[in-house]
């Protein structure tokens, strides 16, 4: 009898503990939420809620070559071998 009584107290401990356990949690603002421009463009009503993005950079060789040339000069001319000045 005695033991039915300290689990039947246990129980009721237990669930008494068991409140709102976030009543102190707070939320803070995270990075991840969207840009206020990309916000409007999802509401314009000419993009039909999706948004535009600016096209994807050309990491291509040839347009490589057009924009950074100095990297892509060949090389000058090799210099002058020298001269030996022991007989053979």
């Amino acid at each position: 009898m005695l033991s039915r009584i300290g689990v039947l107290a246990m129980a009721s401990f237990a669930l008494a503990s068991c409140g709102d356990d976030d009543v102190d949690v707070s939320e803070r603002p995270s990075g991840m939420l969207a840009d206020s421009a990309v916000l409007a463009a999802m509401r314009s009503s000419d993009t039909l809620g999706r948004v535009i993005y600016d096209p994807a950079p050309d990491l291509s060789l040839a347009s490589a070559q057009q924009r950074r040339p100095e990297i892509f000069r060949p090389p000058g001319p090799a210099p002058a071998p020298a001269a030996r000045t022991t007989p053979r």
